[in-house]
């Protein structure tokens, strides 16, 4: 090989080098933003992800609390409801309570007229027969 072909090869050898260091150099380019773009996108996911798991948080706490209120709401108005009925449950044995002595009283009243009655009129009686007796006696 004569100087020439060596000096042609030399260029070719210098040129394909530096071709490969620039390739190299872009490729590692290359690379590193792709890195970059990968560690973007995983660090947004994470916002992302939290900021859902945020969002989720509050409308299931939202929605507990929503259910919480129902709950109590409903709880007061069957407390309610059966307080009424309580209250009427106890109105209508007071009621009836009171009816029951009212016609014990009137039933009592009643035996002691006849009892009284009935020893007035034995009481009647027995002057009657003792008149008799006398009567007889004496005649």
């Amino acid at each position: 090989m004569d100087g020439f072909h060596r000096s042609h090869v030399y260029m070719l050898e210098f040129a394909a080098s530096s071709t490969r260091e620039k390739l190299e150099k872009a490729r590692n380019d290359l690379q590193t933003a792709y890195e970059g773009f990968v560690q973007k996108l995983n660090q947004q996911h994470q916002t992302d992800r939290t900021e859902l798991e945020n969002r989720l948080k509050e409308f299931y706490t939202a929605e507990c609390e929503k259910l919480r209120n129902i709950y109590i709401e409903e709880a007061e108005k069957y407390k309610t409801q059966l307080q009424e009925q309580f209250d009427n449950l106890n109105a209508a044995h007071e009621t009836t309570k009171l009816e029951i002595e009212a016609s014990h009283s009137e039933k009592v009243e009643l035996l002691k007229k006849t009892y009284e009655t009935s020893i007035s009129g034995k009481g009647a009686f027995c002057h009657f027969s003792r008149d008799v007796m006398e009567r007889h006696r004496i005649h």
